[in-house]
């Protein structure tokens, strides 16, 4: 049975405002949105992000704190934290530690800390370099924070800094009192701090107990 143009027109016709009409339904903005929102998750919003970061920041201040007296890095400097990021599920965090001079503000040229942060309830707590955990926060860590080669690099770098201590006293360096008498050391690296041209680095000061 043979069609005529016009009927074949028609259909064709047809066909072609069928196809714009799926076209239409398809891409509409409403439909777009729909479908962008199904493929990526949501941010939080720019208020609730910053008061996340605040809240870990903040955790990780109170942690320094707590090192007093314990940890040189600590006393020598303050500590400018930045590159600090949240899981999506809000359970983890990461943050960069850089030794800052206090005075001048600015950073020493050190390769940087890596702190972890977990919350627990509603409280962060920071896990800082030298933890007895911290090599285990860092295994740990979810992969969007820490990739598996990051994880690697910075376990590497934390082990590249404690392999001296390792090494025990060093010999060879003749102190000057006699033998058997007891001195304590007050000042060494701290006189950077008032002498830029750093001939004072290796300098150690000590004092004799109750004088």
């Amino acid at each position: 049975m043979k069609h005529s143009p016009m009927t074949n027109g028609v259909k064709a016709l047809t066909l072609s405002l069928a196809l714009l009409l799926l076209a239409l339904l398809l891409f509409s903005p409403s439909r777009g949105a729909e479908l962008s929102l199904l493929s990526t998750k949501t941010p939080p919003p720019p208020g609730e992000a910053e008061t996340l970061q605040g809240e870990v920041e903040q955790a990780i201040r109170n942690a320094i704190f707590d090192q007093a007296g314990l940890a040189p890095v600590f006393e020598l400097y303050t500590t400018h934290i930045d590159h600090i990021s949240i899981s999506q599920d809000g359970e983890w965090a990461i943050a960069w530690l850089n030794p800052q001079d206090a005075e001048t503000g600015e950073l020493i040229a050190a390769e940087p800390g890596l702190s972890i942060v977990k919350r627990k309830g509603t409280e962060w707590y920071a896990i800082l370099p030298g933890f007895s955990n911290w090599t285990g926060a860092v295994e740990d860590a979810p992969e969007e924070l820490l990739s598996p080669e990051e994880k690697a690099t910075w376990l590497e770098m934390n082990a590249q800094a404690l392999a001296p201590a390792g090494l025990g006293p060093f010999s060879g360096y003749l102190l000057p009192w006699a033998g058997g008498d007891t001195l304590y050391m007050t000042q060494s690296v701290k006189h950077d701090k008032y002498t830029p041209s750093g001939n004072a680095h290796y300098a150690f000061d000590f004092a004799t107990p109750g004088v």
